[in-house]
């Protein structure tokens, strides 16, 4: 099986993504079958993308206290 990749915008870091085709297979068998030689293999393709982050924290840990739901504090 295997997979595809395409880069993008490799010069300028800051807009460079890469993109993923994958085919994975996935063997499955019925409940109610008592065969061992039943399986069925049904081929899913699947798209990912990455992108440069753009968010890195420089801390071990970040406290804001206790936050009640639907409220903020910066």
């Amino acid at each position: 099986m295997g997979g595809k990749v395409y880069n993008f915008d490799t010069e300028d870091k800051s807009k460079r993504t890469q993109h993923y085709e994958w085919l994975l297979p996935v063997h499955f068998k019925s409940t109610e079958s008592r065969s061992k030689d039943d399986s069925q293999i049904l081929y899913l393709q699947v798209r990912t993308t990455t992108v440069q982050r753009t968010l890195v924290a420089n801390t071990h840990v970040l406290d804001f206290g206790e936050i009640p739901v639907a409220f903020k504090k910066t």
